[in-house]
């Protein structure tokens, strides 16, 4: 049967991928026990962006359907936000939910909106509400309007890059203001640094998100944040120009503009509104199978800087073409011994706290993009590099990166002889005719 059928058959509209994670998503906050949060819904808000525009329709409908006045807080949100084509959708959602509050909203709609078609709209959706039932209101003092936003379309989005190996990401805000289109503000900053560079242009809005939308596939794909947490990450990047004593770029003061006051300050990293701490270190798992996480695109740029994994890869490759012959399990806890001092030595207590806070970011990204596990699986992995948790070669996220990083530079170093002519000589001792390309090895080393 085709879609077009089907629809016309049983009065249901199919949804596309990508309307059908948003739709479930909103769900599983908008039902939880206990209700949702205004920053929860603040997140199923921005969730609903990624709904296709001609399906949010039916997207609110089913929410409106199934949560009844459960929905009402986000349909009242997404009219205080005044979104681009919202304000319709959610007039005629609102006609499903049986109840005194929503035909409260839907009659404040149509004493106060200019718009004559959502006011015919939300006395359709009005009389829906009397036909089920619902006693309603047939006059409501004129006042602020409900819409008083919707003509200058509060706009504002942020979102950052994934964390690079050496602890740099941008971080990218975008608000409609006083001028034509959108103004936006970029910021570069690092961990150990703080914020480096910082600029604004103004764009149209729909070349914006055409920026913005970026494919699965690509690694380095941005991922939207909730417009308060960037003010978070943002003056936390600050502190560390203070710590510091590095100046902030002349442009900052144009990001600060744009972001304005948050009107809820985030004190924790944004992962632990969505995963539990205590329940992630209870299960050993999520830790054990943290490596994987190596394997992933977002991780790419993951590497010990080349002069401290050639340090630990000399000795690396002297374990591995030593002339005294050892069983494979004495083999083994040489090379394990040597990793995990490596390891050890690598995450003293200020890289601990570096990798920690990096591990907590991309947690987040990971959870907005693969789910749940990968989330969990960065999480314990930043949890084991707490200052109160055991040396940093129990952590088996950070053992497989240094080991990656060992194993490449001793694979690196003997291309780099077989492609000199150079002979490398188990045990770290030059054989006579080899004197000089030893001292050259060295060099090498030490530069």
């Amino acid at each position: 049967m085709s879609k077009k059928k089907f629809r016309k058959q049983t009065g249901i509209q199919t949804l596309s991928a990508a309307s059908e994670e948003a739709l479930q998503q909103a769900k599983s906050v908008l039902l939880a026990e206990g209700g949702a949060s205004a920053e929860s819904i603040a997140e199923v808000a921005t969730c609903l962006r990624h709904v296709v525009p001609h399906e949010m329709p039916e997207v609110l409908r089913r929410l409106a359907r199934e949560g009844q006045e459960k929905s009402l807080p986000l349909l009242r949100a997404l009219l205080d936000e005044g979104e681009d084509g919202y304000a319709h959708a959610v007039v005629e959602a609102a006609g499903f939910v049986a109840s005194p509050q929503s035909a409260e909203l839907l009659t404040q709609v149509a004493a106060q909106t200019a718009d004559k078609q959502l006011s015919k709209e939300a006395r359709r959706s009005l009389q829906r509400l009397r036909a089920a039932g619902v006693v309603v209101e047939t006059f409501v003092p004129r006042g602020e309007s409900i819409l008083s936003g919707a003509k200058e379309t509060r706009f504002q989005q942020a979102y950052v890059s994934v964390i690079d190996g050496t602890g740099g990401r941008m971080l990218m805000a975008a608000r409609r203001m006083e001028q034509p289109g959108l103004v936006v503000a970029r910021a570069y900053y690092t961990d150990t640094h703080g914020i480096a560079e910082c600029d604004a242009s103004v764009m149209k809005k729909q070349e914006f998100l055409e920026m913005m939308a970026t494919s699965d596939d690509d690694p380095f794909i941005w991922t939207e944040i909730p417009w308060d947490y960037a003010h978070y990450l943002l003056n936390e990047a600050r502190q560390q120009n203070l710590a510091h004593g590095h100046e902030l770029p002349e442009e900052y003061g144009v990001i600060e503009q744009v972001l304005g006051e948050p009107e809820k300050p985030y004190e924790q990293p944004l992962i632990y509104h969505h995963v539990n701490a205590d329940e992630v270190q209870a299960m050993r798992h999520y830790l054990e199978s943290s490596p994987d996480l190596l394997e992933r695109a977002e991780f790419d740029s993951w590497w010990l800087d080349r002069e401290t994994a050639e340090k630990y890869a000399v000795k690396w490759r002297e374990a591995e073409d030593s002339w005294i012959v050892l069983s494979q399990p004495a083999q083994k806890d040489r090379e394990d011994k040597i990793l995990h001092d490596a390891t050890d030595e690598v995450f003293d207590d200020a890289t601990r706290a570096l990798f920690k806070r990096r591990l907590e970011e991309m947690a987040y990204i990971l959870w907005k993009r693969h789910g749940e596990t990968a989330a969990k699986q960065a999480v314990a992995a930043a949890l084991a590099l707490a200052p109160d948790a055991p040396a940093p070669h129990h952590n088996p996220f950070a053992v497989a990166m240094v080991k990656r990083s060992v194993l490449a530079a001793a694979e690196r170093d003997k291309k780099e002889e077989r492609q000199e002519g150079r002979l490398y000589v188990p045990g770290g001792l030059p054989s006579h005719s080899h004197e000089s390309e030893y001292e050259t090895r060295h060099e090498h080393l030490e530069g």
